[in-house]
């Protein structure tokens, strides 16, 4: 990568541990699919009003050569397995892996919220 990947963690303590199964997703993700220039990751814990039954919610942003982007960033509601912060975080680098995988070369995997951004001008 270009730039060192941008981490953040909202209502979560970070550890070592968390940092590293990032760093290995982004890494693996540059291995099978090409250089990323820049990631900024988001994974944010269940609150503090939500100590049990809560979901985390992880965000992955990579900005890929030629101003494509892969932008997943939702969780689906009621779907217990996100309870786990391992399940939230693979599942998320996996959404991102095939968004990567099925445009790349094409105009890039981007929300729509990103695509109503670039429309806009």
């Amino acid at each position: 990568m270009e730039t060192p990947a941008q981490i953040e963690f909202e209502d979560i303590q970070a550890s070592a541990g968390l940092q590293g199964v990032v760093d290995r997703h982004i890494a693996e993700l540059e291995n099978h699919f090409g250089r990323i220039t820049a990631a900024h990751i988001v994974v944010k814990g269940p609150g503090e009003r939500h100590q049990i039954g809560g979901q985390y919610q992880v965000s992955v942003r990579l900005a890929l050569p030629d101003g494509r982007e892969v932008d997943v960033g939702r969780t689906p509601k009621g779907d217990e397995r996100y309870a786990d912060l391992t399940f939230a975080v693979d599942d998320a680098f996996k959404r991102a892996a095939g968004n990567y995988n099925t445009r790349r070369g094409s105009c890039g995997a981007m929300s729509s919220i990103t695509r109503n951004r670039k429309a806009r001008g």
